[in-house]
């Protein structure tokens, strides 16, 4: 791979030097984005969240207890954040059976 890119700045012009680049270009967008993208294409694909011990349906978008933070904002989980500690949502329990579902 160091090499396509070695090859691309010495001035050969092909095919392959454009895939290397643009694979490279993207390899960084993702590194830097991903974990952004990730969330905002889960919060159109999950809407609720499904207890394995009792099978009680939680929606998604809800107010969150992240920590010893209480948001008053209803959030999707993905986005539930501490603003202290900028600690996320890890698990919660189901208010049925009280078993954690990890997310």
């Amino acid at each position: 791979m160091l090499s396509l890119l070695v090859l691309s700045f010495v001035g050969t012009s092909s095919r392959i030097d454009v895939v290397a680049g643009t694979g490279f270009f993207g390899m960084v967008v993702w590194y830097f984005m991903g974990t952004f993208f990730s969330r905002i294409i889960g919060t159109m694909i999950v809407s609720s969240i499904r207890c394995k011990g009792c099978g009680l349906e939680i929606p998604a978008v809800t107010q969150w207890r992240v920590g010893s933070f209480n948001d008053h904002r209803a959030r999707h989980f993905l986005f539930a954040k501490n603003p202290v500690d900028g600690a996320r949502l890890g698990q919660i329990d189901c208010p049925q059976c009280s078993c954690t579902i990890v997310l």
